[in-house]
């Protein structure tokens, strides 16, 4: 009990306790046990030992009652024997008197039968009370034999109850043995952990002393930290303030830009309405001019002209990348003397302000811009010159085909797409969806799921690389910019509200769509108030900017500036291209079917000669 001396560092006193309590149990209840299994052992021997007496007792008596039994036959048969001789002495006495012939002295033979009589009675007198006697033994034995019995079956009764003792007591003593010898180990193997612990508390109590050393250096440095933890607290603060009014700015600006997003698509829709005002102002003029027959007046608008107007579009395409403003004139043509100058005048003066190559996108309602603020912004380190693709360049750079917006370049993948891990991307158009992204690291929606699209995106896939395609300007097809890495997710349809937020064009674009992608019977114009009505909802993809493939752009630059205009995507020449038509490759899968372009072409009418 060496180890238990002093106090146990680190352990609850109630479990020694217990456990010294339990352990001296066991001792006590050994030695009982012990004592016990010797007074039984004992009173068995004692109990074993008058069995064997009793039994030598019973075998003596039962030799005396054989012996005495002997001697009972041996006296009857004496008396039986002295009973004959009596007998056969009255015979013969009888008989000597019946022949009157006496035999000697009958006086002296009757008294030496008389005396032999006597002794013969008293021996027979004497033999019965010794019978008697025997008989007296040889009952008691009897009885002390049934008595013997009766304790011999007692004691083997003890016996077996002792026998059974004894055995339980054996087992319990092995049991008992187990338990101390378990309680024993035990015991060595708490106080080898007493040790343990003791060594342990040593070591820790000499760490505490270094942890109090230092605490009291710590001390001296609160001072400082403190100072300097309010000093930081303040900054924070002011941090704060100066977030919160970063935050009011910025919704200000946005809504400055939704502001202007509307003001810009009004001033587009105004640009439409004197561009088509400005052709048939044009168209009418020459017609007027062709009427007077002026033989001066060409057929198709000077070369200079058409040069001027390529150089126009050029440049305007320039500016466009940069998201400016384009302005184009009238290519004009000599006019009969007889024209009025004030209309003259005018024509060389009037300017149409034409719409942006970048389209603004409608703008995203309030809830759905809340849930894009609330996901991590990317903001990419990119050049700010922008390079756009068209769907043949990116079919013949990366695989996959031209008509599809879900892109899966699996048979078709090219190189640069096994390098870039690049097995499907996306291609939507502005047109169809106007939620969507239009600068790199911008978040947005997307409206895919009609048809058979109708299952994807349920779990978020990422990993997915953007090209958003813009209308075509000038009889240029359609090209798509690049803008970066998303993860693209399904979430709720748009309700009544937000669909009434498009503009009318791309509701009654998607009514067309809905109708070729679903097969459905009724007319566009059924379909477009089954929207307005709630009855059918536009399915709803959320777009989020993960990274951007800087390395991807560069590859697509340098193939793109390595083909010819043939090799990019040939674009038809204004002469060929049929007025209100639209090439096929530069459709977006939901318009190739039913979409026609609104917007007229500027061409010129050749008058036979």
């Amino acid at each position: 009990m060496e180890g238990f001396q002093g106090a146990l560092p680190g352990t609850d006193e109630a479990f020694w306790s217990s456990v010294v309590k339990r352990w001296s149990d066991a001792c006590e209840t050994v030695v009982s046990l012990r004592r016990e299994l010797k007074e039984a052992q004992e009173e068995s021997r004692c109990h074993q030992q008058s069995l064997r007496e009793s039994r030598a007792r019973e075998t003596e008596l039962l030799r005396q009652q054989c012996e005495l039994k002997e001697e009972c036959r041996r006296f009857r048969g004496d008396s039986e024997s002295l009973l004959q001789e009596k007998a056969a002495l009255l015979h013969s006495q009888t008989q000597s008197t019946a022949s009157g012939q006496p035999d000697g002295n009958p006086a002296d033979k009757t008294r030496d039968a008389d005396r032999e009589v006597e002794r013969v009675n008293h021996e027979c007198s004497a033999i019965k009370e010794q019978l008697s006697v025997s008989r007296e033994k040889i009952l008691a034995l009897n009885n002390e034999i049934k008595a013997l019995q009766e304790e011999k079956k007692t004691i083997e009764e003890n016996n077996c109850v002792l026998t059974q003792t004894n055995v339980r007591l054996e087992t319990e003593l092995t049991r008992s043995r187990s338990e101390y010898d378990a309680l024993k180990a035990e015991l060595q193997e708490l106080g080898r952990q007493n040790q343990q612990l003791r060594a342990d508390c040593l070591v820790h109590t000499q760490q505490l002393e270094d942890l109090t050393a230092r605490l009291s250096e710590s001390e001296s440095q609160r001072g400082a930290f403190d100072a300097e933890f309010a000093a930081r607290s303040e900054e924070l603060r002011t941090l704060k303030s100066a977030a919160t009014v970063y935050k009011q700015e910025i919704s200000s600006l946005r809504d400055e830009l939704v502001s202007l997003r509307d003001k810009l698509s009004k001033s587009s829709d105004t640009n439409k309405t004197l561009l088509d005002n400005f052709t048939k102002l044009n168209a009418k003029l020459r017609e007027q001019a062709l009427a007077h027959g002026d033989p001066q007046t060409p057929r198709h608008p000077p070369p200079t002209a058409l040069k001027e107007e390529g150089n126009s579009a050029g440049l305007n395409a320039q500016d466009g990348r940069a998201g400016s403003r384009m302005f184009i004139g009238p290519a004009t043509s000599p006019l009969h003397d007889k024209t009025p100058s004030t209309s003259q005048a005018a024509l060389q003066q009037t300017t149409v302000q034409a719409t942006s190559p970048w389209p603004v996108s409608t703008p995203i309602p309030d809830a759905r811009q809340q849930s894009l603020a609330e996901l991590v912004q990317y903001v990419p380190d990119i050049d700010p010159v922008d390079c756009r693709f068209r769907r043949g360049l990116l079919a013949s750079a990366i695989g996959g085909g031209i008509q599809s917006l879900i892109v899966r370049a699996t048979q078709s993948r090219t190189e640069l797409a096994k390098s870039h891990n690049i097995s499907t991307y996306l291609c939507p158009a502005l047109e169809l969806n106007p939620w969507c992204p239009t600068s790199p690291g911008q978040h947005g929606y997307m409206f895919v799921g009609l048809g058979q699209e109708r299952t994807t995106f349920q779990e978020p896939q990422a990993g997915l690389n953007l090209f958003v395609g813009y209308s075509r300007c000038h009889g240029r097809p359609k090209e798509y910019r690049y803008l970066g890495v998303y993860t693209a997710v399904r979430v709720a349809n748009l309700t009544v509200g937000e669909w009434n937020t498009l503009s009318g064009e791309v509701k009654y674009s998607y009514a067309s769509t809905t109708k070729d992608k679903n097969k459905d019977p009724r007319s566009v114009e059924q379909i477009l108030a089954a929207y307005d009505k709630g009855q059918l909802t536009v399915p709803c993809v959320r777009l989020q900017c993960t990274d951007y493939n800087d390395i991807l752009y560069a590859s697509l630059s340098v193939v793109a500036a390595q083909l010819t205009p043939a090799e990019h995507g040939p674009s038809p020449s204004r002469s060929t291209r049929v007025a209100g038509k639209r090439r096929r490759d530069d459709l977006e899968p939901d318009q190739a079917s039913s979409r026609t372009t609104r917007r007229a072409t500027l061409q010129d009418r050749p008058r036979a000669d």
